[in-house]
């Protein structure tokens, strides 16, 4: 098995720091085909955001997603010659990301 990578979106305050509420965790993991599997974990607004349960959340998806299920958190990014699988799966979350104020 290959060593899956996490990315984590933030809100940001009005002094430029990462708020302690909501964000996301994504898990991304090498698949066939120059493509990669993406498992986003959302946090909601309301409850602090916390790397290692988004972490868990997002590869139990992920786990689930590779046993055959079909979960809507989790697709599948190609990743162009020359890029590497975080600016491949950041170029695809940037407008759902940006439209939550998370980056």
């Amino acid at each position: 098995m290959t060593k899956t990578a996490f990315m984590h979106y933030r809100n940001f305050n009005t002094y430029g720091l990462p708020d302690c509420k909501g964000g996301a965790t994504v898990a991304i993991q090498p698949a066939a085909d120059n493509k990669v599997i993406v498992s986003i974990a959302r946090c909601n607004q309301k409850d602090v955001f916390n790397k290692k349960m988004g972490r868990t959340i997002a590869l139990g998806r992920m786990r689930s997603y590779l046993a055959g299920k079909e979960i809507p958190t989790v697709f599948e990014v190609e990743v162009a010659e020359g890029q590497t699988m975080k600016s491949a799966v950041n170029e695809v979350l940037a407008p759902e990301m940006s439209e939550l104020g998370l980056l």
